[in-house]
């Protein structure tokens, strides 16, 4: 199966891709939403993106926007998202999310049927998810999920305090419903409420 190759072959680089774990508990709330507009920030090489397609089956209509700043992995995910079948429904953007994401939806979404996505998977640079934050809320509508990876991070001090202020702002803004899960390096699943 070709998801599990892209796996050996991303591990093979050293190109950081999602833990089982918390593959697995993606996998389940994409399952369980089936979302229809996808955003991920940090395609990486297609694996999770490749994933999460997947999980809807054979009659899922989703589109996946992916953001990824570095031109080598856009190309071995351009690859891997055409080897597996789901170039039509992959937009790749070959970019910094920062400079992406305050105008996403007026510039991505503009062809679509909605001005929201349902589902953001969150798993870029680190440092950068509070930053990051505003900009996916605006982009999600009211009851998108909102899943991030990595926010038990217990690394580079400078990027933990980050983390954790993050984690602290989704886990107690009035608008949100925030699960924090001990798994890999803990996540985060996140609906908005309003």
């Amino acid at each position: 199966m070709i998801i599990n190759e892209i796996k050996q072959e991303a591990l093979g680089q050293g190109v950081p891709i999602i833990d089982d774990g918390a593959l697995a508990e993606l996998l389940a709330v994409v399952v369980e939403h089936k979302p229809k507009t996808i955003l991920e920030v940090g395609t990486g090489v297609g694996y999770s993106g490749i994933a999460m397609l997947s999980a809807g089956g054979d009659k899922s209509e989703a589109r996946l926007f992916t953001i990824e700043k570095c031109a080598d992995r856009v190309k071995q995910a351009n690859r891997n998202f055409f080897n597996a079948g789901l170039s039509k429904s992959v937009k790749i953007i070959g970019a910094d999310a920062i400079d992406v994401l305050p105008s996403f939806a007026e510039v991505y979404l503009a062809g679509e049927k909605t001005n929201y996505v349902d589902f953001i998977f969150l798993d870029g640079p680190k440092a950068q998810y509070i930053n990051y934050l505003p900009y996916l809320l605006e982009a999600l509508r009211v009851g998108g999920i909102l899943f991030a990876d990595n926010v038990l991070y217990e690394g580079k001090e400078s990027i933990k305090k980050k983390m954790q202020f993050f984690v602290t702002h989704i886990t107690t803004n009035k608008n949100l419903r925030t699960s924090i899960l001990d798994v890999g390096t803990g996540v985060s699943i996140t609906q908005k409420l309003k």
